[in-house]
């Protein structure tokens, strides 16, 4: 359930904490990237250690493939008949969701999104999640329950959905007060779900002005996550500790994008730091 290369730090709005910002120790860092590409981004990892992504070609066009990385190798991992296909969550049980492309069947030139459900312990069957009356579907984070978050898009506008594959019923997720809308990206296995929002500059929201905050639902409370001192902040994943990872982009001179780590029930923040990365 918790996100590679996006990692994100937070401060809770509506709670009155002292924040303790503390540099990550004793982690390892691992290269994972697919030989003879020119780019590798891994998208969600499990306890398994599976890690799922896409890759670019040396043109660095858009994405050349999917892969499915275990115990070393690298698999390629495609919905069958997409023309291109994007896992972003991974589950315990090695269950994958994402989204994939294909030709409409409709508008001849164009193309057609939906999220999709793969679940390895049935042979790699694959379920199409489609948000009733949606345009197109997108599905970014799945716990081990097979409930699965993601967003839709209508012709006028974006939302998230909660899917259970138990009932196969979709619900939408509404926004909370006060921001302008929510991408969520993660849900854990107490339901508990992470991403981040438009936040308005003016709360009285006169304009459309807005920074990136990284937000969580849980308890059935949203709050609302920024690092101190940065320009935007994103939440991408959260695990059963409850422990919220993202990104956020620093300040200038560095204009770094760091990682970090929130956990909700000590309230520490810790920041990644690649080897070689100014922070």
């Amino acid at each position: 359930m918790s996100r590679i290369g996006r990692l994100c730090v937070v401060m809770l709005s509506l709670c009155v904490l002292v924040p303790r910002l503390a540099e990550a120790q004793g982690y390892h860092w691992s290269q994972v990237k697919i030989p003879g590409a020119f780019d590798t981004v891994g998208a969600a990892t499990n306890d398994a250690g599976w890690i799922v992504g896409n890759w670019n070609g040396r043109d660095g066009n858009a994405a050349a493939g999917a892969f499915r990385y275990q115990k070393g190798m690298f698999i390629d991992f495609a919905v069958p008949g997409a023309v291109q296909t994007w896992p972003e969550g991974i589950a315990k049980a090695s269950l994958i969701v994402g989204s994939y492309e294909i030709p409409s069947p409709s508008v001849e030139g164009t193309f057609d999104y939906h999220g999709f459900l793969y679940i390895h312990t049935e042979g790699g069957r694959v379920v199409t999640l489609d948000y009733p009356g949606a345009l197109w579907t997108f599905a970014m984070g799945v716990n081990d329950h097979r409930q699965v978050v993601g967003q839709m898009y209508w012709e006028d506008r974006w939302s998230n959905f909660l899917y259970d594959h138990a009932t196969q019923t979709y619900t939408e997720i509404a926004p909370p007060p006060g921001v302008f809308y929510v991408v969520l990206e993660d849900i854990n296995n107490h339901g508990d779900v992470a991403g981040y929002a438009a936040v308005p500059l003016d709360p009285h929201q006169t304009t459309d002005d807005a920074t990136w905050q990284g937000i969580v639902r849980w308890d059935e409370e949203w709050l609302l996550l920024a690092v101190p001192d940065a320009v935007f902040t994103f939440g991408y994943g959260l695990n059963d500790w409850r422990q919220v990872v993202g990104s956020h982009v620093t300040t200038p001179p560095n204009d770094a994008i760091l990682g970090w780590m929130y956990d909700l029930r000590s309230g520490r923040w810790t920041i990644f730091t690649p080897p070689g990365q100014p922070s």
